[in-house]
């Protein structure tokens, strides 16, 4: 994975981070930073789930080698 994939990431993890503090009115340090696990375990699961999927879907015959949704 290239270094601007690990910017994009982080700057989307930061940007909803932010988005969803402001929104909840968190303001505190704490609360941000639960925020911010929750938004990074969130994002971790959804990857995971589509890596799951094209694992399952190379396992299947559906699709070929490689292949990433």
């Amino acid at each position: 994975m290239s270094l601007r994939n690990y910017i994009i990431a982080s700057v989307v993890v930061f940007g909803c981070t932010a988005i969803i503090s402001l929104w909840q009115q968190k303001r505190g340090t704490r609360e941000v930073l639960k925020v911010f696990f929750q938004v990074l375990a969130f994002f971790v699961v959804l990857l995971g789930g589509v890596f799951i999927l094209a694992k399952v879907l190379h396992h299947f015959g559906i699709a070929q080698s490689g292949f990433f949704i």
